[in-house]
């Protein structure tokens, strides 16, 4: 029974912390869901989890593409293969690899002088909010945050003697002192790109440990230990990867990158004392209280340094500025760390020698919320035979990386945190389908299905989502990284709308919307690697002559609030300075486009008809663009805070989870990543807003998703997986994608994991009953005035008549009257003199028959 409570407390401590401060949120009834949610199977939570709306995956009669304007002239200029046509037949889109483009500007600029309708897609919002968000935060690091870094490590480097001095007489502190002049000479010598002399450990030690960073792998090696004590580090997290390997080009001088930046700050945010033990494994001798003691007075005093000559000020300053863009510290801060110190009277680190100052100060931590990390982060060996989850050792770091709630979610459904009837499960790796799920995606369960059968982690996923339920809006707009993440969940399914156009009906539509999330979540995961925390396994004269905006209004006011939120906090930074100017710039004129788009979209979920102004705006969001000039001239343009980079392609990696060893105990070093590859185009069937909702079929720029994982700790660049997409070497894409995706030949691709759907029978909810012929009638648009399309679906051949009477019965109009083909139809019709007023149409096919109402104005 014990056991059983100790393991509950396990389980609730960190939902308390991740929940702390969230409205409505019950501990009690969090308590009671655990109890009830114990040992889930697939079937269990899948029941929990059935989407509001059956999803089509068929139609008893294939879609006559022809029917909509535009798309004739689609197929004549981009080629569209048999297999293409048979996508959009089925599914009324698909997206093809072979028509890929290199750059935003490419893809756009083609489709606007080839006068095609456009589908304003998601995911050129997305693409646009990454490339804009990647360069403002590398401007930010450059003219504020490297400087202050550069300062503060000088002022630590040059200060440390003075620390020395105080302590120099008490040689049972030596060896701490020795950690905290290894830890300041280490990053003083990566921030400055050279070896610097450290002041008290000789310099044929300290360059064994700066040879080991440099090398960028796992080493086995003491650190801030005994020289049997050894400690598994993951080196290979120094690689420079992300926008800090790019040249600034705005820097006075050439060949200005932020590589120095970057691995100070992976020291600064990785590199750790531990403040209580790590978890205890068959493997290697408990940590001692000696061991841990010693940790303990290296932080002190390290806490001691930076506390000198402002140092903290300027650290703060950085800090402020992370913790906008992502999120809090996972680890004990050295502001949570002072509260410590003075909560438990300690004045010097000597004092830490005397058990009678230094067990309640332990005490202290031991019972710290701060203290705790919730994210796996380091490689630690697990015990695969304990009843319980290793817990993680309280952490001190000086600028340790961000918490963030997709890295939680990886750590918690792998191994050693999966328990199953008693017994732990090894998993070791996650799948980001998991995050999609517990981040509000009901279609990501059914992929899962075969992980979660294997794996039997339903009962992690489903506590993690109801912690995930919990939040508010204040935990989504705690940074730009929550509120980048929301904007993602605001394309999780909607709720049912028959205003919705067909194709967003189908289950080839969800799970390319998965696609567009994983590629954003890719995209955001990329531009925050350096500050979110990894988790880890234990162990011209041309238009778009319609434009339809994908109808997700809930999404573009989610990055409306970004934009907002990331305004009002550039507000008032240096007015006189270009670059902030440039930033507030972007940020107001995002917020501005959102709005619109949000209003265009709510017309749109409803069948509202755009005004003329909102047409001309559309209409209006490309110009032009010469080779000579601006990429692309418009208020698209706007959309990017560098539009000189929508020339460029933009292929980006990241490394989003680590397995240190195999199931055997064997060091693999595997890293999963997820990359983002050349745009692809799709071509929808829609209805436009320009013309009363009538069928047009348009274009649209849709992101490519990938994974992959390497081994030997391998840590992708972008350099490496641009190379890789410009010789055609990426990974498959995932399974779940062929269901709308054409390959680079324009084929269809082998069957891969589907949702469950049903199949199509009739033109909206409605069903076709067994031994009709024809479907209920629908009339676009309704009320008519000059002209309208008669849309029905017949199922076999047969002789069609459709007359039109008024609300006498007396016959007024002969629509059709002939024999036609099974299929779907649409039928150009104009009510001509006909008078103002109410009717009625009547279509008989063979013995079905089938009538609407139409309003005539």
């Amino acid at each position: 029974m014990k056991t059983k409570n100790i393991l509950l407390i396990l389980l609730i401590l960190p939902a308390c912390l991740l929940t702390y401060g969230q409205s409505g949120f019950s501990s009690d009834d969090y308590v009671q869901f655990l109890k009830q949610s114990k040992d889930m199977s697939y079937q269990d939570i899948q029941s929990e989890h059935t989407p509001a709306q059956s999803y089509y995956s068929g139609r008893s009669v294939e879609a006559n593409p022809y029917s909509w304007l535009y798309f004739d002239t689609i197929v004549e200029k981009l080629e569209l293969t048999k297999d293409e046509m048979d996508l959009i037949k089925q599914n009324h889109f698909m997206v093809s690899e072979r028509l890929e483009y290199y750059s935003i500007e490419q893809v756009l600029q083609e489709m606007f002088r080839q006068d095609l309708p456009l589908l304003f897609t998601t995911d050129l919002v997305l693409q646009a909010l990454h490339m804009s968000y990647d360069q403002i935060l590398m401007d930010v690091e450059v003219w504020i945050m490297e400087p202050n870094l550069i300062k503060a490590i000088d002022k630590m480097y040059t200060d440390f003697p003075d620390l020395s001095g105080k302590y120099d007489d008490q040689p049972d502190l030596l060896t701490s002192l020795q950690d905290v002049d290894l830890y300041v000479t280490m990053v003083h010598s990566l921030i400055h790109g050279s070896l610097s002399s450290p002041h008290l450990i000789d310099e044929a030690t300290f360059k064994e440990y700066w040879d080991a960073v440099q090398a960028e792998q796992q080493v086995n090696m003491s650190l801030f230990s005994s020289p049997d004590r050894i400690r598994r580090l993951d080196f290979s997290q120094f690689t420079p990867r992300g926008h800090y390997t790019l040249e600034y080009v705005y820097w006075p001088e050439a060949g200005k990158t932020l590589e120095n930046y970057f691995k100070a700050m992976m020291w600064l945010g990785r590199i750790d004392f531990f403040m209580t033990p790590p978890p205890e494994n068959p493997w290697e001798l408990p940590w001692t209280k000696e061991e841990i003691r010693r940790m303990n007075i290296s932080a002190f005093m390290l806490q001691e340094l930076l506390h000198t000559h402002s140092i903290m000020d300027l650290l703060n300053e950085n800090d402020k500025i992370i913790t906008f863009f992502v999120g809090e510290s996972d680890n004990l801060t050295p502001g949570e760390y002072e509260d410590i110190i003075a909560g438990s009277s300690v004045l010097a680190a000597d004092e830490l020698l005397n058990d009678a100052v230094y067990d309640p100060y332990y005490e202290n931590i031991e019972a710290s919320q701060d203290a705790g990390q919730r994210i796996l982060s380091s490689f630690f060996l697990m015990d695969p035979y304990s009843e319980e989850p290793g817990k993680l050792p309280a952490s001190f770091r000086v600028m340790g990386q961000k918490f963030i709630i997709d890295s939680y979610v990886f750590s918690n459904v792998v191994f050693d945190r999966i328990m199953y009837e008693g017994v732990k499960i090894w998993r070791p790796m996650p799948d980001p389908l998991d995050a999609m799920f517990v981040l509000g995606n009901d279609d990501a369960l059914p992929l899962l299905e075969d992980e979660l059968e294997e794996y039997k982690y339903a009962s992690q996923l489903e506590a993690l989502r109801y912690l995930v339920d919990a939040y508010d809006d204040d935990f989504w707009g705690e940074s730009l990284y929550n509120t980048w993440l929301n904007g993602i969940r605001e394309l999780n399914p909607p709720y049912v709308n028959d205003n919705l156009p067909y194709f967003m009906k189908t289950t080839a539509w969800h799970q390319e919307k998965l696609n567009t999330q994983l590629a954003s979540w890719a995209q955001l995961r990329h531009d925050n690697l350096l500050y979110a925390k990894q988790s880890y396994t234990g162990g011209v004269g041309c238009s778009y002559p319609h434009v339809m905006v994908e109808p997700y209004p809930e999404f573009y006011g989610a990055i409306g609030t970004f934009a907002a939120m990331a305004y009002d906090y550039f507000k008032d930074y240096e007015e006189d300075s270009y670059i902030f100017f440039m930033i507030k710039n972007y940020f107001h004129s995002l917020e501005t486009i959102m709005g619109k788009l949000e209003e265009i979209a709510t017309y749109e979920v409803q069948k509202i008809p755009l005004t003329n102004d909102q047409m001309t705006w559309l209409q209006e969001m490309l110009t032009g663009g010469m080779a000579s000039g601006p990429p692309i001239e418009g208020w698209l343009a706007n959309l990017f805070y560098d539009v000189e980079k929508t020339r460029e392609g933009d292929f980006v990696v990241a490394d989003v989870h680590t397995q240190p060893t195999d199931q055997f105990g064997s060091v693999v070093g595997k890293v999963f990543h997820v990359g983002v590859g050349k745009l692809n185009l799709g071509v929808f069937l829609g209805n436009s807003p320009f013309d009363q909702y009538k069928p047009v079929a348009f274009v649209g720029p849709v992101m490519s998703y990938y994974e992959k994982i390497t081994e030997n700790w391998n840590r992708l660049t972008d350099e490496l997986w641009k190379q890789d997409v410009w010789d055609d070497n990426l990974p498959e894409r995932p399974d779940w994608t062929n269901i709308y995706l054409a390959d680079k030949q324009g084929n269809s691709k082998v069957e891969g994991r589907e949702l469950p759907g049903q199949l199509f029978m009739g033109t909206g909810v409605e069903t076709i009953k067994p031994g009709q012929l024809v479907s209920s009638i629908d009339i676009y648009p309704n009320p008519v005035n000059e002209n309208a399309l008669i849309h029905f679906i017949l199922m076999r051949e047969a002789s069609v008549v459709m007359n039109i009477y008024d609300a006498t019965g007396r016959k007024v109009y002969e629509v059709l009257n002939k024999p036609m083909m099974a299929g779907e139809h649409w039928i150009e019709w104009s009510p001509g003199d006909m008078k103002e007023g109410i009717y009625f149409g009547v279509l008989q096919a063979g013995q079905s028959r089938s009538v609407v109402k139409i309003v005539v104005q």
